[in-house]
């Protein structure tokens, strides 16, 4: 039972709330199924499958907000102004090297035809598929794990172990290891400008950049104008020089009071 005037949720819950995300998108899954076998159109599908995503987010989301007034916690109020036009700049730079630096990672885990299949029909470049992926995803993944998931954690660990688990369950909530290697190491730096600005905003339009990158250019074509070598120490280097920055121009984290749950070794 969570302590009075605790933050929800706490590891466990956030577990739980991770396999809620899976369970309730089969479910809607399946009921998007029966829906698109009486109306076999391709547009209705893409449709569909934005219905699925949303429903099965929402679902989530208030799941948790009733936690949190059920337990009579704390509700964290979230700054809505970005924080500066630098930092937005160079996070979004930050966010792309690393996926970019991930890239040659990725493929050599190996797909099968069905997955790739499933990957071609997400980055469709029909309107409902493209709100799906470059608007709904941003806003709701990042309510979920960063504004509900992360902030709960952050009262009860310390921050660099509240962002490792929020990350964890980031990727896992994606349920493949294609976009969980690059989502886990992508939630390391949101969750990071999270607890440094305080601001869902920035994360926001990180993952928004990151999510409708794939719909406007090709990254990965930059391993075949440039030497691999080459191009990974350019990347390293502005990711370093690019935190620099951000450490500098983003504003100290705010004190957290952690509440200290018997002998747990995080804290």
């Amino acid at each position: 039972m969570n302590k009075p005037n605790s933050y929800y949720p706490n590891l466990s819950q956030s577990v739980v709330l991770t396999l809620l995300t899976l369970l309730f998108m089969l479910l809607y899954r399946g009921l998007g199924m029966m829906l698109k076998s009486f109306y076999p159109n391709k547009e209705f599908a893409h449709f569909i499958r934005l219905a699925e995503y949303c429903l099965t987010m929402l679902t989530v989301i208030i799941i948790a907000r009733n936690g949190q007034k059920r337990e009579n916690t704390s509700v964290p109020k979230f700054q809505s102004k970005a924080p500066g036009l630098i930092v937005i700049l160079v996070s979004l730079l930050i966010a792309n090297c690393i996926a970019l630096l991930l890239m040659p990672i990725v493929t050599l885990i190996p797909i099968s035809p069905l997955i790739e299949k499933m990957f071609e029909e997400m980055l469709a470049t029909d309107i409902f598929s493209i709100i799906t992926i470059a608007v709904a995803a941003p806003i709701m993944e990042e309510i979920l794990f960063r504004g509900i998931i992360l902030e709960g954690l952050l009262h009860r660990y310390k921050p660099n172990a509240a962002i490792v688990f929020s990350s964890l369950l980031f990727s896992l909530a994606h349920f493949n290891p294609w976009q969980g290697l690059v989502t886990f190491f992508a939630g390391l730096f949101l969750g990071w400008i999270y607890t440094r600005t305080r601001s869902l905003v920035p994360c926001m339009l990180i993952h928004f950049v990151n999510n409708a990158q794939g719909y406007l250019f090709d990254i990965t074509s930059l391993y075949r104008k440039m030497s691999p070598g080459l191009l990974i120490s350019v990347i390293c280097v502005i990711i370093y020089l690019g935190c620099w920055v951000l450490d500098i121009k983003m504003k100290q984290p705010i004190d957290i009071v952690v509440i200290k749950d018997g002998d747990n070794p995080f804290i």
